[in-house]
């Protein structure tokens, strides 16, 4: 949940562009909630030998089960409320390598963990009730203050301490699922479960699509019972590589709508989504989203990213019609997506292979599968528009490379600006087989041409012109190429 929009990037830049030591991202806590909190620390001391007082702070956490000891009272951030009046603790850092090993040299307390023993949660063993000794940074936290003599810090100046702590919905940064859901409870609990971690997600993902334009059902409609028996309202999963920045995400999919109980899945990074309904499921996947894998000198394979070896998919003006996920169907646990697809739309890309639709309507189950090195592009077919004709191209003898890509520009206050850029490239068959046989012809006429330009004379080739029986074969081919698909 954490890399969820600008979370961790706030956090990471935040630290670094102030030369921080430590820093917590935070949320809002519910009263009484089994975890720790953060609090700014104020500690006061006095020279022995001239009497001067020193104050020292710093940002801290304590964790749940010794907040008593510290004088802590766990109240309500307004009367009546369930919400704590200390942040929580979440466990998401920023950590300044330098700085942490400045203060733990600097004072052996930081050098050790803190510890205590927890028992919250007993534990038995023989017949001896016991707990659980757990380790904590507040230790490392405490030696990392900024100092004032002789009056209290200003608060002012609280912004200038080494370590700092962030603010933002808790959904946006941590969802746990910590524990099985008691079927048998009444009311349900969804706190900290799988069932309430993935509302959180699709509760995230409401308000993505909201900057998105694209219309949707309420996550959740009805009460907590409705949600369990029936499932949220839609289902709209996505690769985090499409943005992460939700400002970069919206750009990449604009407009359209996902019908109330629909799914759309997209696992891939390059896409555009333009005026896209879906009313069923939508499944979008690259196997290599980020670029290719390769074997390194010792063997290992590693991922190497790089935009133009990344599957891509152009969805514009495009509807998908189908059956979609039978919600009621044995064996369903919605959070792990263990469902049973009465219909769906699958795409698959492989390799660097594109996918574009354009102006089609997608109706009943259908599956796509693009190798790599070509493009599919579905369009309607002139004749008859409610018939989808296929074009295939082989990328490599279109001139190699991909054929459009998101191009990043940094504008003022930090805005990401994308824009699209395209090259206009044919199709060379109305079917993959079509096509390879177009390209083959293509090559063995170039082959033949370059072998006869070969065996005659200079003066011979530069009057008749390799070029003209090259273009004649392109032409011949480009005749077969329009054929509709059967």
């Amino acid at each position: 949940m954490a890399g969820t929009d600008t979370t961790i990037l706030a956090l990471a830049g935040v630290g670094a562009r102030e030369d921080k030591a430590l820093g917590f991202a935070s949320c809002e806590r519910h009263l009484g909630a089994s975890e720790g909190v953060n609090v700014l620390v104020e500690r006061r001391s006095r020279d022995e030998g001239t009497g001067d007082v020193e104050y020292s702070y710093g940002i801290s956490n304590v964790e749940y089960t010794v907040l008593e000891q510290h004088g802590i009272d766990d109240t309500p951030v307004d009367e009546g409320s369930d919400e704590s009046a200390f942040p929580a603790n979440t466990n998401v850092l920023y950590i300044g390598l330098g700085k942490i090993r400045e203060g733990l040299l600097s004072s052996p307390r930081g050098a050790f963990p803190g510890m205590l023993v927890n028992l919250s949660k007993p534990a038995m063993a023989d017949g001896t009730k016991g707990g659980r000794l757990e380790t904590s940074m507040q230790n490392i936290a405490d030696v990392l203050t900024q100092r004032s003599k002789g009056t209290p810090l200003h608060p002012s100046r609280w912004g200038d301490l080494p370590t700092f702590v962030l603010y933002t919905l808790r959904r946006r940064i941590t969802s746990s699922a910590k524990k099985k859901r008691n079927p048998d409870q009444s009311p349900p609990n969804l706190a900290q479960t799988p069932d309430g971690s993935f509302l959180d997600l699709v509760k995230n993902a409401a308000d993505l699509l909201d900057r998105c334009g694209v219309s949707h059902p309420p996550p959740q409609t009805g009460t907590v019972e409705d949600y369990l028996a029936n499932g949220p309202g839609f289902i709209f999963c996505a690769n985090p590589a499409i943005g992460p920045l939700w400002q970069v995400t919206e750009q990449k999919i604009a407009r359209g709508s996902i019908g109330e109980r629909s799914e759309v899945r997209l696992e891939i990074a390059e896409i555009e989504w333009a005026d896209v309904h879906v009313t069923g499921s939508l499944l979008v996947e690259a196997d290599s989203p980020l670029g290719a894998t390769r074997q390194t000198p010792s063997g290992a394979p590693t991922l190497v990213f790089d935009e133009n070896e990344c599957g891509r998919c152009r969805l514009r003006d495009v509807k998908i019609t189908n059956a979609g996920v039978d919600w009621h169907a044995d064996g369903t646990t919605i959070w792990s997506a263990q469902l049973t697809r009465t219909e769906c739309c699958e795409i698959r890309v492989e390799g660097d292979g594109e996918f574009d639709a354009k102006g089609v309507t997608i109706k009943g189950d259908a599956r796509y599968v693009v190798p790599a090195g070509w493009r599919l592009q579905l369009r309607p077919d002139r004749d008859d528009p409610g018939t989808i004709v296929e074009r295939w191209t082989n990328l490599a003898a279109a001139g190699g490379g991909p054929t459009w890509n998101w191009a990043y520009e940094g504008g003022a206050g930090g805005d990401v600006r994308l824009t699209l850029d395209a090259r206009r490239v044919g199709h060379h068959g109305s079917s993959m087989e079509s096509a390879k046989v177009a390209v083959a012809e293509r090559r063995a006429a170039a082959a033949a041409a370059a072998r006869e330009g070969r065996s005659q004379r200079a003066p011979l080739r530069e009057k008749n012109g390799v070029g003209g029986s090259v273009g004649k074969s392109k032409k011949a081919s480009a005749s077969r190429e329009g054929l509709p698909a059967r």
